[in-house]
Formats: structure tokens, C-alpha cells, sequence
């Protein structure tokens, strides 16, 4: 299952990178955000691992994501997976010069087993709707904070 969302943001590519690289911006833009639990690297390094929590509905979700790749001011996908999904995550930057920058996102599950599959075409419109959702609240994040 895949979905994606574009939004135009009034700031630069350099400072949307800035802001989805760190953890502690994440409850501003997604919803289903708990916690935050740093495993191996330094946070925002290609390659590192955590483990994110996310409820949805009454239960709460632990998810390990990796930094899988990343261009300085341009793209960055994380990897999360647990015991039924694996969920590649991209999101990718496009200057407009003086009106600030396009941020697309796109996020492709992938199911781990057969009870992942037998769920993802119930959860598909969940996944799409929070999608759309989260981004709109990301767009007004970006706008409402000052990034340094």
C-alpha cells in the first residue's frame, strides 16, 4: 500500500531538512507520536536506529526506524518495521526560490506476514487519512516555528 502528499511550505529546503531530522519536533506534526528511544548512532546519522511508540486507537505501537538514506537539504527516508509491517517513509524538497519549497511525502507499507496482510486492506484508509492529516500539521509546525 502506498500513499503520498505534497504540501508548499513558506520556508527554505535547509530548514524543513533541519526540522524533520529532529526527534523532539515530532508530537508537533505527528499525532500518533509517544515516545522517542535512541538505540545506535547519533540521531539524524545515515544508518541510525530507535525505537519510535506511536497509539493508535487504545494501543500503542513500538516501531524500530532506521535512518535508511538521506541528501543534505533534499530527501530522507526512514525505514520503520515491527511485527506486522514494514513502512518506508520519504519525504523530498524542491526549492521555489522566494515562495519557500515543495515538501512530498510518501509512505509504502509493506506487510511482514500473513496476519499484516489480511489487516492492511482495513487499515489502508486509517494509514492514507492520518498521512494527509500529519502533513497538513507539519505544514503548520514549519510555519509556526522559528528555526535557527
Amino acid at each position: 500500500m502506498e500513499c503520498s502528499s505534497s504540501q508548499e511550505i513558506g520556508k527554505p529546503p535547509s530548514e524543513i531538512f533541519a526540522f524533520l531530522y529532529e526527534w523532539e519536533n515530532l508530537p508537533l506534526w505527528l499525532s500518533e507520536f509517544q515516545r522517542f528511544e535512541p538505540l545506535i548512532g547519533e540521531e539524524g546519522e545515515l544508518g541510525s536506529t530507535s525505537l519510535i511508540y506511536l497509539s493508535v486507537g487504545s494501543y500503542t505501537f513500538r516501531l524500530n526506524q532506521q535512518i535508511s538514506s538521506f541528501e543534505d537539504d533534499t530527501s530522507l527516508m526512514t525505514s520503520w518495521s515491527c511485527f506486522l509491517y514494514s513502512i518506508d517513509r520519504k519525504f523530498n524538497l524542491k526549492s521555489l526560490e522566494e515562495r519557500g519549497s515543495i515538501l512530498n511525502s510518501k509512505i509504502l507499507v509493506r506487510p511482514n506476514n500473513i496476519l499484516g496482510s489480511l489487516c492492511l486492506p482495513f487499515l489502508s484508509n486509517l494509514i492514507q487519512n492520518r498521512h494527509k492529516r500529519n502533513m497538513g500539521r507539519l505544514k503548520v509546525a514549519l510555519e509556526e516555528v522559528a528555526i535557527p
